[in-house]
Parts: C-alpha cells; structure tokens; sequence
C-alpha cells in the first residue's frame, strides 16, 4: 500500500524546468552576503572522518558511565529511557536545526556542533 503513495505522488520540485541559481541565493537568504563558502571536499572529508572516529567513542564512553552511575538500580528502565532521549533528540535535532540554518546561515550551525 505505501509504494501506491509512491506511484501517485507527483513530484512537482522534480519536474519543474525553471532556473534556480547554484550556491547561496541571496534573494532568498540574507546571510548570503556575509557568509563565506567553504570547500565542498575539506568539509566532506572531515566530517565523515570526525563521525567515523567520534560516535563509536562517545557511544561506548556514555553507554559505561552511564550504567557505573546507575549501579544496583534498574538500569533496564534508564537505559530504556536514555535511548528514548536520544530517538526524541534525533528526530527533532535536525527540525530545529535547519530552521536555525534557514535563519541564520551555517556559522552557527557549526558553533551549535563544535560546543557539543
């Protein structure tokens, strides 16, 4: 049933033939002016790196403290709800954030993830 949405569904930003500029549309943004561009393969590169090498850690250093500070208690229950958190943080993470980029540009996008 869900692939019949699929078929009917039409895709009107697919199939549009207008024109749409490459890069930052400063009519549509006006962070635009002042943000400088950055190159595509330094930041492909180092974010797939730093993801590759950060989450594996970050994931096995919390998950152990984690049940260290829980101790006897039920700890089922609150790991339970610790990934509760963080599916709620996955799923409403990246709806604040790009509104936050739509408003204000990447830079403090890019703040937000350095200071986490």
């Amino acid at each position: 049933m869900f692939f019949i949405f699929i078929i009917i569904y039409i895709y009107s930003d697919v199939t549009g033939h207008g024109l749409e500029e490459v890069g930052c549309n400063p009519k549509k943004f006006r962070w635009c002016h002042y943000t400088h561009e950055v190159n595509f393969w330094l930041y492909a590169i180092l974010y797939c790196t730093v993801l590759a090498a950060c989450f594996p850690l970050v994931n096995v250093s919390m998950n152990t403290l984690f049940s260290k500070i829980l101790g006897s208690r039920r700890q089922g229950t609150m790991q339970g709800i610790m990934l509760m958190s963080g599916s709620l943080a996955r799923t409403l993470g990246p709806l604040l954030v790009s509104t936050l980029f739509e408003q204000y540009g990447p830079e403090p996008v890019w703040g937000l993830e350095y200071r986490m």
